[in-house]
């Protein structure tokens, strides 16, 4: 009897902290973002974080958030890891580690769909999580890159 009484103490903290949300944010950093862009992509990101409606959210979902920096066809990198967000000091910590993130790249081409794919790759590593957000932010056309036709403006 003990021993079923543990394995049930030991289970359910595990399920309380389930990950209701796994959030990709992916950031252009190719040549058609200037420093002050870059800058405005990264601040709004952090500031965006902080809000309550948005802090609450991610709190509540017991949620994991990773950052994708993202340029030309053979230009994607995870430049923040998985971060667990059960408690604002994590929210808060991520914005930070957000706002102060260092540019990768600059000078390179706009492959979006590239960047699709790489973000749609790195969900694999939270299984565990019931839901899948890709956030993309950008500022180019698409002119490199599979697909890059179906992510042009008309």
């Amino acid at each position: 009897m003990k021993s079923i009484l543990l394995s049930v103490l030991f289970w359910a903290p595990a399920t309380i902290l389930a990950c209701d949300l796994a959030l990709v944010l992916a950031v252009d950093v190719s040549g058609s973002v200037d420093r002050a862009e870059y800058r405005t992509q990264m601040q709004g990101l952090a500031t965006g974080l902080r809000d309550g409606i948005v802090a609450d959210a991610l709190v509540d979902q017991s949620s994991k958030v990773t950052l994708i920096q993202w340029s030309g066809s053979s230009r994607q990198h995870q430049t923040i890891p998985w971060v667990e967000i059960n408690s604002y000091a994590d929210v808060i910590g991520l914005s930070y580690r957000i706002a102060d993130d260092p540019r990768m790249w600059r000078n390179f081409s706009t492959a979006i769909g590239v960047a699709l794919g790489a973000s749609l790759k790195v969900p694999e590593g939270v299984a565990d999580c019931t839901s899948k957000v890709i956030d993309v932010s950008g500022d180019g056309d698409s002119n490199e890159g599979l697909n890059h036709d179906h992510f042009t403006r008309s």
